[in-house]
């Protein structure tokens, strides 16, 4: 009993603090393009530019390999490549907790989780709450060290914890490994439309070096939230696609997205003249670049 009136509170000042902070969240963070609402209205899909996009394209500039306009929302952390940060002695990115026990998340993040929960909770799902954000080097190091099955954690330095993007999501009284549980089919349809992707999907360990874990989602934004989705790919397919020369164009909440990849030259990156962007780094050598149009 003492157990889950410890969660009801836990669950309850995700929701509070969540709403308190979103503010604050905004403020820290005002470039951050706004969450989608909706669902996807039109699909170019992956069939290749427009004419119009490869127009636009042909007028661009470029900015700095360590630009503050780059980003690492689409960094891949896994068994093969280290989160940069991981060693450092405080979270990396600007964090706000979410909740009376010692969770942080990344700002983006939480932004995110505020409009995911809120929804939730509008629809009657008020028991979700987190129970891992940002987690420390030597956090990771004992977890690891501890775990009698290492398919469920990282090593120490390569978990997606260390960079504040990545929330561990209970419910009250149920267990999120429950396949017909409503409240975690809830989370797997709606997460997409704020950013997040269940990051360690069913049948993709051979991949992620991580068995299924439904309760582990990870922020990488939209429209790649919804591409990741749509086309069933894990992150690590998500940038080997982009690696590979894939790109896209999708339209979600009315407005035009185009995604590509760029690799460094002579110390740059390129980028549009003619489009709002975003640029990030995929923790691999490349750039992930998103434009938008409204």
């Amino acid at each position: 009993m003492k157990k889950r009136r410890k969660r009801r509170r836990c669950g309850a000042a995700l929701v509070v603090v969540l709403t308190l902070v979103v503010g604050a969240a905004w403020f820290l963070h005002s470039a951050e393009w706004g969450e989608a609402q909706g669902e996807v209205e039109e699909w170019d899909g992956s069939q290749g530019w427009t004419n119009e996009l490869t127009t636009k394209l042909a007028s661009h500039g470029w900015i700095g390999k360590d630009s503050p306009k780059i980003q690492d929302v689409l960094a891949l952390v896994n068994g093969d490549y280290e989160d940069p940060g991981a060693t450092e002695p405080a979270p990396a990115h600007p964090s706000v907790d979410v909740a009376t026990r010692d969770v942080e998340l990344d700002v983006r993040a939480l932004q995110a989780a505020q409009a995911l929960f809120y929804e939730a909770e509008e629809q009657g799902y008020t028991g979700y709450y987190l129970t891992s954000g940002i987690r420390s080097y030597e956090r990771q190091r004992q977890l690891y060290d501890e775990a009698e099955d290492k398919s469920y954690v990282q090593k120490p330095g390569h978990s997606e914890h260390h960079t504040g993007l990545a929330m561990d999501v209970a419910y009250l009284e149920r267990d999120m490994k429950d396949e017909d549980s409503k409240e975690l089919r809830w989370l797997k349809k709606n997460a997409r439309r704020y950013g997040w992707i269940l990051r360690y999907p069913k049948g993709k360990k051979h991949i992620t070096g991580i068995a299924y874990e439904p309760w582990h989602f990870r922020y990488v934004g939209v429209p790649h939230s919804y591409y990741m989705e749509e086309n069933n790919m894990c992150h690590e397919e998500y940038v080997e696609y982009l690696r590979g020369g894939g790109k896209y164009e999708m339209v979600v909440d009315g407005v035009r997205y185009s995604v590509w990849y760029e690799n460094v030259n002579d110390g740059k990156v390129r980028v549009p003249e003619d489009m709002g962007y975003e640029v990030s780094r995929d923790n691999t050598g490349g750039y992930v670049l998103t434009g938008r149009r409204d």
